[in-house]
């Protein structure tokens, strides 16, 4: 896996921070299509305790925190923390629209390579953010996401995660959290992909 970063932005607020910017534009770009991450137009990602750890094992929770503050200080990053049902009560953030416009820019990027191809942790970061979960990644997670995207493209897999997200059924289950219940076979995945989307969206999120 690569971690990228803009070398500009990186000369302006240190390699870590511009990681940070990576992680959070990645996600804004991630959830663009999903309502649930949307808010007055706007899309959000997120960086959570478990995120790091799963994602950022080289950086420390505690100085991420600081660097998101002294980046919403910078006015690179812009934060809300909503109070509202499916958002769990917590920090979501994105990047400033002039900022947004630097990151475009891909020949001023390079990047740290994890030597993995695949990024399984964002699979369980998306997890643990829908579902109210704290899990990490481990070998058997990995194969069950690289099982998957031996029929299901990345897209899909994300698309068939948030579906799951708006059943009433499984939201209110003790299966909610259950990281096998999903990926244990394709069957799952492809009863989520298919499945409508019928939820009534909330006033700010027309």
């Amino acid at each position: 896996m690569e971690h990228k970063f803009n070398v500009e932005l990186a000369t302006k607020y240190g390699i870590e921070k511009a990681i940070i910017i990576s992680h959070i534009w990645f996600h804004q770009q991630s959830n663009g299509k999903h309502p649930a991450f949307t808010r007055n137009g706007k899309t959000y990602g997120f960086l959570t305790k478990v995120v790091v750890e799963n994602s950022y094992p080289y950086l420390k929770y505690n100085s991420v925190r600081r660097w998101l503050k002294e980046l919403e200080d910078d006015g690179v990053l812009e934060s809300i923390q909503p109070n509202i049902q499916n958002w769990k009560q917590q920090k979501y953030y994105r990047l400033h629209d002039d900022i947004s416009g630097q990151w475009s820019d891909q020949s001023g990027q390079s990047s740290i390579n994890t030597n993995e191809k695949v990024n399984y942790v964002q699979f369980v970061d998306l997890w643990n953010q829908l579902f109210g979960a704290n899990l990490r990644i481990t070998e058997g997670k990995r194969k069950q996401i690289n099982a998957r995207l031996s029929r299901f493209s990345e897209e899909e897999l994300r698309q068939a995660l948030h579906n799951r997200s708006h059943n009433d059924w499984i939201m209110q289950s003790k299966y909610k959290g259950e990281w096998d219940s999903f990926w244990r076979n394709d069957e799952k995945v492809e009863r989520y992909l298919n499945q409508k989307q019928e939820e009534k969206l909330e006033s700010w999120q027309i």
